[in-house]
């Protein structure tokens, strides 16, 4: 099984995906005046974004469901790839960070992964 999971905005559309999870329930680091500018691969947003409670609980939710999907597609051969879309309002903080975290605690696991960004740059 491989993963492709890519961050996007829903401001410009939600994208097609096999499962597709909303962050824009988190606290918005763009309201805050310090970070606005940062982006996300900046330590003070990622931080911001990733150490807090609601993230890890989502972020662990995430794994836990990526993991039983991808048992559950294995023994019923729906294919090798998962499309997953994890996205916040604007595509560029919250959506970014969680997607390198989700992406790399896969990849961590031995799976392979790809992982892109739809609307880091807009």
């Amino acid at each position: 099984m491989s993963f492709t999971i890519f961050s996007f905005g829903f401001r410009y559309g939600a994208p097609e995906a096999d499962e597709v999870f909303d962050l824009r329930c988190l606290k918005n680091p763009y309201w805050e005046p310090e970070l606005r500018e940062l982006c996300s691969q900046d330590a003070p947003v990622r931080d911001f974004i990733l150490h807090n409670e609601q993230s890890r609980t989502i972020l662990n939710y995430a794994l836990s469901m990526l993991l039983l999907q991808a048992d559950l597609y294995a023994e019923r051969g729906w294919g090798n790839d998962m499309t997953v879309g994890v996205g916040c309002k604007g595509g560029r903080h919250r959506s970014v960070a969680m997607t390198h975290a989700l992406a790399e605690d896969i990849r961590n696991l031995g799976y392979r992964v790809r992982e892109n960004h739809r609307d880091m740059n807009r």
